[in-house]
């Protein structure tokens, strides 16, 4: 296993300072950074490349605050990104106070960014991953999904101070990502979570997500939602807006936030949704349910929305609950309060008389 040191001219270190670098072999045992200043130098990491065995891959990143307002690129396209084994003991340490963490950046100031168009991303199940490598960071970063699979085997951290000169986002375009925890920040003003498409799996204890006083989060299209642990509840309190359509694919889930997306499709397990999501609904998501799914309704009142379908049938206008409506809506809902569907038509059974 290879030490490490802050040190530049350490020979475990790889830097690429403007241009562009290309791997298509394995990476192992060295730092991997990009540290540009004015040109964004980029990290490509290509089908056959493998990162492992204290390798580790560290975009904008400046040594020891050294450089300000450096910045860099790593698309990953087919790579496979392993740091289960171990990341570099200075890595780690520099990251955290109490030393269980790594970062993808340093920019002091500047701007990096990881793109994830396929292949792996595996993060280590002990040490959190933290897009910054410092609490007092400033600058952006930026993990961009459009494919593949990540799986955040610990915590991922964003921003942990309070300097409003840091921006960092995670944006899911598609592909599969896998949490085992929570994500963890300090102001939703400084941390954007951006679901427009792909599949967002749940792997930890129930938890609350993405919690609305950390996060920025805005649904741009569609996303499907798991969750395998059949006796634990993932939470998600924070609002729920944008154009696209959430599908729940399994589990159990808790809304406690604004809802205003176009649709809600509870396609497996069970979702619940609670009173303040009740008090901010607009009326304007069109709600669907297989018959083999749950809607706890965990408010008094009603929660409007635009369309019901259950099954493959489309319901009428009016109001439906775990006591009122057809049998067929009422094996699908539970708790106390009640839906209003807004629009919809239901012609029931024509009987002719001659």
């Amino acid at each position: 296993t290879p030490t490490a040191t802050s040190d530049e001219t350490d020979p475990r270190w790889l830097t690429v300072k403007e241009g562009g670098a290309t791997f298509d072999d394995a990476v192992k045992g060295v730092r991997l950074v990009t540290c540009g200043i004015g040109k964004t130098p980029v990290i490509t990491l290509n089908e056959h490349c493998t990162v492992t065995d204290y390798a580790i891959v560290l975009t904008a990143y400046s040594y020891g605050n050294a450089v300000t307002n450096v910045t860099g690129e790593t698309r990953q396209n087919g790579a496979t990104v392993d740091y289960t084994g171990g990341v570099f003991e200075h890595v780690r340490v520099a990251t955290h106070a109490n030393k269980l963490g790594y970062s993808f950046s340093n920019p002091v100031g500047g701007s990096g960014r990881w793109v994830l168009n396929s292949g792996t991303f595996k993060s280590h199940p002990s040490y959190n991953l933290s897009l910054m490598a410092s609490a007092g960071e400033t600058g952006s970063f930026e993990f961009l999904q459009n494919g593949g699979t990540n799986l955040v085997m610990n915590k991922l951290t964003f921003a942990r101070g309070l300097d409003w000169r840091t921006r960092q986002s995670y944006t899911l375009n598609g592909g599969r990502a896998e949490f085992a925890n929570v994500l963890e920040g300090t102001s939703r003003a400084l941390n954007f979570i951006n679901l427009n498409g792909g599949e967002v799996a749940f792997t930890g204890n129930s938890r609350n997500f993405a919690a609305r006083e950390y996060f920025t989060l805005s649904v741009g299209g569609d996303v499907t939602f798991e969750f395998a642990n059949a006796s634990a509840t993932i939470y998600l309190l924070n609002d729920l807006e944008g154009d696209g359509v959430i599908t729940f694919n399994g589990g159990n889930f808790y809304i406690g936030g604004g809802l205003d997306v176009s649709g809600l499709d509870i396609a497996a397990g069970s979702v619940t949704l609670g009173a303040a999501t009740a008090l901010a609904a607009t009326g304007g998501t069109a709600l669907s349910i297989d018959k083999s799914a749950t809607l706890n309704l965990d408010y008094d009142g009603e929660m409007p929305f635009k369309t019901l379908k259950v099954g493959d049938r489309r319901r009428r206008a009016r109001v439906y609950s775990a006591e009122q409506g057809p049998m067929a809506v009422k094996s699908v809902l539970g708790g106390d309060g009640a839906i209003r569907i807004l629009e919809g038509s239901d012609p029931g059974i024509v009987i002719s008389v001659k």
